[in-house]
């Protein structure tokens, strides 16, 4: 019956499902940097669902992710994927900004007989009836239209829906993620109050029926300067990795540091943007100077930023000599 209720045969939950649910909360805070508050309710609402303790009548699990762009919603799904459904390849993606119109309700399920397209499917009925046990992953649901969100209610009421062509496809075996870019700070809300907190906010952006809809809401919070200094520590352990070959280490001096934390604070888009940053203000720099090296490169290089100076190239232990610094 447990396997039946989780989509996973028996012997598979026994020998690995366990264990990787044990270690769920650890895996996924390994993954998403700043985020164990949502975190830790992720993994309880997975936990839950993935052991048979919600309506096998339904999909096993629908969570709403809240917060701003950048701040690790989709990262966390595509953990839960790897780790809950085995492989990330059993994540399936959809766009719902790019079904902000009625006549979209079509490309979900599938066009009816004698209309165009009719011998393609439906995004999403196809790929749950070729991948039944998955993570549906719906980005912005509120750009949705409400068309749309009806035939979406259906399949969390349900859990099964008819294509276009008259075929089932199976959600029982699904978990649902459904993001939006809304973001409701919770300081001064306590804990036990976070979730109905949570759903009064939502009820001016939202219908009340799809907010019913929801097992749990998680709220990823915006991302402080101590969360962007590990990113950005991640991001330079990862560049140098790529460096051994070349008998080089860089070290990303303070001042730069901290201009490129600076920046990603002020901007809307969060972890991605520092990771862009960090691209071209380090990588692309680096690059260069790779061609423009008159000596073999080796050694410690140390990269960082003034207000007088701009960029600047210093040398570290055992560095060769130096071309004069490319400026910003």
């Amino acid at each position: 019956v447990l396997g039946r209720w989780t989509g996973i045969p028996v012997g598979q939950l026994l020998a690995g499902e366990k264990d990787r649910l044990k270690e769920l909360e650890n895996h996924l805070n390994e993954k998403v940097t700043g985020q164990k508050a949502a975190i830790s309710a992720v993994s309880r609402a997975v936990k839950r669902s993935r052991l048979g303790l919600t309506d096998p009548n339904k999909p096993s699990g629908v969570f709403l992710f809240l917060g701003p762009t950048g701040v690790g919603k989709t990262e966390t799904a595509k953990a839960l994927a790897e780790r809950v459904f085995v492989r990330e390849d059993n994540l399936i993606r959809i766009d719902m900004t790019e079904f902000g119109e009625a006549h979209h309700v079509s490309r979900l399920i599938g066009a009816p007989p004698g209309y165009a397209g009719y011998d393609q499917g439906g995004v999403l009925t196809d790929a749950v009836r070729h991948r039944p046990f998955s993570l549906v992953l719906l980005d912005e649901i509120d750009k949705a239209h409400p068309k749309v969100l009806d035939l979406l209610l259906q399949i969390l009421d349900e859990g099964r829906l008819t294509d276009g062509q008259g075929r089932e496809a199976d959600f029982k075996r699904c978990l649902f993620i459904l993001t939006s870019n809304t973001q409701i700070p919770l300081s001064g809300v306590k804990e036990n109050e976070v979730d109905s907190y949570l759903r009064r906010q939502l009820m001016d952006v939202m219908r009340p029926e799809l907010i019913n809809r929801f097992d749990e809401i998680i709220s990823f919070q915006k991302l402080q300067a101590a969360d962007y200094q590990y990113l950005l520590d991640r991001e330079l352990t990862t560049l140098n990795s790529r460096l051994q070959s070349k008998q080089l280490r860089l070290e990303v001096g303070k001042g730069l540091q901290t201009k490129l934390i600076n920046e990603v604070l002020r901007s809307p888009y969060a972890g991605r943007e520092l990771k862009r940053n960090f691209q071209r203000s380090v990588t692309d720099r680096v690059s260069d100077r790779l061609l423009t090296e008159v000596l073999e490169p080796q050694g410690v290089w140390i990269l960082d930023w003034s207000d007088e100076a701009g960029f600047e190239w210093k040398l570290g232990q055992g560095a060769t000599l130096l071309l004069p610094a490319a400026r910003a």
